[in-house]
């Protein structure tokens, strides 16, 4: 059941606002009465509704909005780092490149301890300034403050895999694998990156891993399909009918295998198997 919209009455004009758009209804509609009004004008529950709904707005991919509101939040609570860096993350969506990093310098002013402050300035000093020692340095700011921020390891493998420092990127991407195995960048750049150094058999290892975790996205950051892992008891099968060997080759060629996909081809080559034999039987009993 969904819960029930909260409504508030305005201390200015005493209408019934939704508690979400009461930050915006007073800055609006009442910005000269809320400069002068005492401090408190502003409930806290009601800054915290206006953030929850400009996060919305950006997940719903309309930044704009969500801008503005931020704008409003910061107005009447100026400190509140929060705001300011996911402010920052929206204005980096607009591509008002200057007005974000400015945003996230000035949550990092606030709350120097904030460790995803640090991680999103640096993505945003490596993928829009493309200033990677400096980006370096953020997600090591990001890593000393929140220790368990694997995107923060990985940044840093990336950047160094971009210049063939690959040794130092598989220690960031295990380091990052490390804090949550379950995230899929680290296993598919790890996967690039053994392939380059000519250790097939582990790339191939961690891009299964990659494409366990996450099919798509595994193909996304590698470009590489994933080649399938046969099962020995399939290959004795196939070495034993050249028939079946075709087929199977064929659908390696243009379909990407999981391993579940395996295990159900297995089954698949059994039923055949039975099948043969059971056409065997019912010839020679019918000859």
């Amino acid at each position: 059941m969904a819960e029930p919209e909260k409504f508030r009455t305005c201390q200015f004009c005493g209408a019934k606002v939704k508690l979400e758009n009461m930050l915006e209804h007073k800055t609006e509609v009442h910005h000269r009465e809320l400069r002068l009004s005492e401090a408190g004008a502003m409930a806290e529950d009601e800054v915290h509704a206006a953030c929850d709904k400009a996060a919305e707005l950006m997940m719903a991919g309309d930044p704009k909005k969500a801008v503005k509101l931020f704008e409003n939040v910061l107005k009447v609570d100026p400190e509140n780092f929060g705001a300011w860096h996911d402010m920052g993350l929206a204005l980096a969506d607009l591509g008002r490149d200057k007005e974000a990093l400015n945003s996230f310098n000035r949550c990092i002013e606030l709350n120097p301890n904030f460790a995803r402050a640090w991680l999103s300035k640096g993505n945003f000093l490596h993928r829009v300034e493309r200033k990677e020692d400096e980006a370096v340095k953020c997600y090591e700011e990001a890593i000393k403050r929140g220790p368990r921020i694997p995107q923060a390891w990985y940044n840093i493998g990336a950047i160094h895999a971009a210049k063939k420092n690959y040794d130092e990127a598989l220690r960031c991407f295990d380091e990052s694998t490390k804090l949550d195995e379950k995230y899929c960048p680290p296993w598919a750049a790890k996967a690039v990156v053994l392939m380059r150094c000519g250790k097939k058999e582990e790339g191939e290892e961690c891009l299964r891993k990659a494409y366990e975790l996450d099919p798509e996205l595994a193909e996304d950051l590698t470009m590489m399909p994933l080649t399938p892992k046969i099962p020995d008891e399939v290959k004795k099968i196939m070495a034993e009918n050249q028939e079946l060997k075709s087929f199977i080759d064929c659908l390696c060629g243009w379909v990407t295998l999981l391993h579940e996909n395996l295990i159900l081809l297995k089954k698949l080559t059994d039923l055949i198997e039975e099948e043969r034999e059971l056409k065997k039987r019912l010839s020679y009993y019918e000859g």
